[in-house]
């Protein structure tokens, strides 16, 4: 606006939009979605007294399932006994034929001509083969393959000693006395003697050590077995 003597007065600023209560309701809508989000997630209590942490692992305690309940083991009975006869048998036909190793030892340094440090061998990685199978063969048992192990060692045990009988060379009878009885004896022991102390609990130490006396007692059939009883004892 302009006067005479040039003066003018500067024309008012323009009053601001006013936004309708319906629109501003729905431009307040996203952060009253945020804000209820936000309070059921931290689940906030009047005067600020909440816990969150507490309340999350209260609701996973009620929705985790309760674990199965295990039977305790039966510590006696006609089948867990039979278990240690089993694992008794066993033990005399794999660490007990070990055991007697001694005597074969002086059998075969005569019949083969070789020194007893070559023979020493067979026997040296016989008890090898059945302490590192052992530690695959127990790990197979823990899964539910102890019914094929005792197939499986049991075969390469017969097989051992029938192909042992037929050795007439040095590498027959390393390959059949300690590699395949080896493996045999690796397949059977640390099985045997995990699934007796599942049948156990406050016995487990008599079952086990009778399941262990059959390697001495193993250790003294074999070269009974073994001696020729038409030899003569005098020279």
């Amino acid at each position: 606006m302009m006067f005479n003597d040039g003066h003018s007065i500067p024309e008012p600023a323009p009053r601001p939009r006013r936004i309708s209560s319906t629109r501003s309701s729905q431009l307040m809508e996203p952060f009253r979605s945020i804000e209820s989000m936000s309070r059921s997630r931290l689940s906030i209590k009047p005067f600020g007294a909440f816990e969150p942490m507490g309340e999350i692992a209260e609701v996973k305690l009620i929705e985790e399932p309760e674990p199965p309940a295990v039977d305790p083991p039966p510590d006696g009975g006609l089948v867990a006994w039979t278990q240690v006869l089993m694992g008794h048998l066993l033990v005399i036909n794999g660490f007990g034929y070990i055991s007697s190793f001694g005597f074969f030892q002086a059998y075969y340094a005569t019949t083969l001509n070789r020194p007893a440090s070559d023979i020493s061998w067979v026997g040296s990685v016989q008890m090898f083969l059945l302490f590192l199978i052992g530690t695959f063969s127990g790990r197979a048992m823990d899964a539910g393959f102890f019914r094929s192990l005792i197939v499986a060692g049991c075969s390469m045990q017969l097989i051992g000693v029938f192909a042992t009988s037929w050795s007439t060379k040095y590498w027959q009878l390393f390959l059949a006395q300690g590699i395949t009885q080896g493996l045999g004896n690796g397949l059977l022991f640390t099985p045997t003697v995990a699934l007796v102390s599942t049948y156990f609990d406050k016995k487990r130490t008599v079952a086990l050590g009778i399941c262990a006396c059959g390697a001495p007692i193993g250790g003294v059939i074999f070269p009974i077995v073994c001696v020729d009883p038409t030899a003569s004892r005098l020279a």
